[in-house]
């Protein structure tokens, strides 16, 4: 009880500290949350994923959001638990690879009302927020492709990515607005919530990163694609 009140209300150093104690006893709702708390925060999703306690189900969900520093750190520290790593990683991959191929066989009629509203010049950030808003994956990632000019799959990993980086870039890159692209960060299969310290971070991400930069990254998507294993928008 009096762990699951310090995750729930502690800050960062209490919550810390308190993950860090060998001694200390965390229910699994005390893990969830603990799980949550790490998202963006490298320190403490090391030091959960450390404690030999945590149960496997939310193992493999702070690996699925956890960098790859904190995962290869883990690997390293921790070489008893190497295989329940390798497979709680591939486990998540594997995941969601057939998420997006689930998703690639309804892109055919996204992709054609994308593009009678790109042909009828109706293609922009309000049509991209209402598919947002709407739950339509498929719509709102054959948009922002559209007016990214990139392959469906890299606006597609970035839909499935908990890490925001790469929404962030086409998103500038296609300039939408801030409240468009907080729609996009929380949307669809990244479910979950995102605090409101990951947002104010992501706000001003987003602010110090200028049109011409994005451009620049999104080129290098398209050079790195260009073998032609993407698939065409």
């Amino acid at each position: 009880m009096v762990t699951d009140v310090l995750v729930e209300r502690g800050n960062k150093y209490v919550v810390l500290s308190t993950v860090k104690n060998a001694g200390a006893r965390f229910s699994e709702a005390g893990f969830s949350r603990l799980v949550k708390r790490s998202d963006g925060d490298d320190v403490l999703a090391e030091c959960i994923g450390a404690r030999p306690d945590i149960p496997h189900p939310l193992f493999l969900a702070l690996l699925s959001t956890a960098s790859e520093l904190v995962r290869s750190k883990l690997l390293a520290e921790y070489p008893n638990r190497r295989q329940e790593i390798h497979h709680a990683v591939a486990t998540v991959t594997d995941s969601l690879r057939n998420d997006a191929n689930t998703r690639s066989t309804n892109y055919i009629a996204a992709r054609a009302l994308v593009q009678s509203l790109n042909d009828s010049g109706q293609l922009g950030e309000n049509a991209i927020r209402q598919f947002a808003e709407e739950n339509k994956f498929e719509e709102t990632t054959v948009a922002l492709a559209l007016m990214c000019n990139v392959a469906i799959e890299v606006v597609e990993q970035a839909m499935i990515q908990s890490k925001p980086e790469t929404m962030l870039i086409l998103a500038k890159a296609a300039k939408l607005s801030w409240p468009t692209t907080k729609i996009l960060l929380s949307f669809c299969a990244r479910q979950r919530t995102i605090s409101s310290n990951a947002i104010d971070q992501c706000l001003a991400s987003f602010e110090r990163l200028n049109f011409s930069t994005a451009q620049q990254i999104i080129e290098f998507y398209r050079m790195r694609r260009a073998s032609g294993s993407a698939r065409p928008v």
